[in-house]
């Protein structure tokens, strides 16, 4: 119970970051480029946080103290970066923002999917309890028209305000059954003695080939995208004349939620896989994008952002369910830290600079018709290497469990 609740509200922080850290960016004043720059920053930082103190939970198993840690660190960065005190205090605040917001996610998500033993299907159902925290407090804030685009100081209060409640929800997380050794049982036929034996790929190694090539396709996807973290809310103020850019988290989210729970049913029955999930979230994007490009409505972008069920919401299930039966279970923070920093954090240290580029000198159009043609590449590449990305992984739990059956 005390995860769910801690997923409800740890996944809220992003109510904020998502569409208003662009704004708060705008407000400044600096211009688009500014926009995209600041970005980048944030992104860059966060490809460091999340191998470093991934590396460092897998080592000390500290995953709950480094999730309080970054959840406060961020909070406190993110109001003083708010105030606009200096060019210089951005950049530094930026820079300890993006360490530890971007950090959480990696940290938390091992704590969970480890707390499950074995049995990863289940994240989907704890991750939509995600969904809803983020569906509810957007709608609360959408209800109350809150907080104001025109006032960092209150936007960073919101984000402070959520984060007290996702410290206070992670305190109460029990750790004390959680496996975090990377091993498994073998019974000697001579006697009862259970030997303790690595699991290895077959050259030794605590990752498969296809982790690299998921990264690769994942990357592809994710660069595409931030321009929807980048600029969609700035495409929605500007271009759609539709202010209330919270009432956007709570469509997406809205359909989110069932799509993540139909994907875990549907994957512990085996009726798909994780690489589906990741194809077909990788391909919705493209069509999200050219949504945005033929209809710039209030209708339009509403529908378009129905799609994130499958941009975020399958993906996500998808992307995290395949690290995790790809890499072994004692470097399992490593794993999914290397999917925030390189499958998604330098991407969009990439996406972020050249969108900010590409707005201020070819408008949002241009921006959304390129991005969605990346997209499209990712899903020719994972096709072409479709056979390695689905091989059979010697981490998978759940395959090994049917085999000793």
């Amino acid at each position: 119970m005390e995860l769910l609740v801690a997923y409800f509200f740890v996944n809220s922080i992003y109510v904020i970051i998502n569409l208003y850290l662009p704004v708060v960016f705008y407000n400044f004043g600096y211009g688009f480029e500014y926009v995209g720059l600041f970005q980048a920053i944030f992104e860059a930082a966060g490809i460091v946080g999340p191998i470093f103190l991934g590396a460092l939970a897998d080592k000390k198993g500290w995953y709950k103290q480094l999730c309080i840690i970054c959840l406060i660190t961020g909070a406190v960065a993110f109001y003083i970066l708010s105030m606009n005190l200096s060019f210089i205090i951005i950049f530094i605040c930026l820079i300890i923002f993006g360490l530890s917001f971007r950090s959480v996610s990696p940290i938390f998500d091992s704590l969970g999917t480890l707390s499950l033993k074995g049995r990863e299907e289940s994240y989907s159902f704890y991750r939509s309890f995600g969904t809803l925290g983020f569906m509810v407090i957007s709608a609360l804030l959408a209800i109350f028209h809150r907080p104001f685009i025109d006032d960092n100081i209150n936007i960073s209060f919101y984000y402070a305000l959520i984060t007290v409640f996702s410290v206070l929800s992670v305190v109460f997380i029990s750790t004390k059954n959680i496996d975090i050794k990377g091993r498994k049982n073998k019974l000697e036929s001579t006697n009862t003695e259970v030997q303790q034996v690595e699991i290895t790929t077959e050259d030794g190694k605590w990752y498969t080939p296809a982790l690299v090539l998921g990264l690769i396709l994942l990357s592809f996807s994710r660069f595409s995208m931030t321009a929807v973290f980048s600029f969609l809310s700035l495409y929605s103020i500007e271009v759609v004349k539709y202010n209330n850019i919270t009432m956007l988290n709570v469509v997406g989210t809205f359909f989110e939620f069932f799509v993540i729970l139909a994907s875990g049913r549907l994957l512990s029955k085996d009726k798909i896989t994780p690489y589906t999930l990741i194809m077909i979230g990788t391909f919705a994007v493209s069509i999200r994008f050219f949504i945005y490009v033929l209809f710039p409505t209030i209708p339009g972008i509403l529908v378009a952002q129905a799609l994130h069920c499958f941009c975020f919401g399958a993906y996500h299930i998808g992307a995290v369910l395949f690290i995790s039966k790809n890499v072994r279970k004692d470097h399992r923070a490593m794993g999914l830290s290397l999917y925030y920093a390189i499958g998604t954090g330098l991407p969009a240290v990439i996406g972020s600079s050249l969108s900010g580029i590409i707005v201020a000198n070819k408008g949002y159009n241009t921006l959304f018709i390129s991005y969605a043609i990346v997209c499209l590449v990712a899903v020719v590449f994972g096709f072409v290497f479709k056979k390695t990305l689905t091989a059979p992984s010697p981490f998978d739990e759940k395959r090994l469990s049917k085999e000793r059956i």
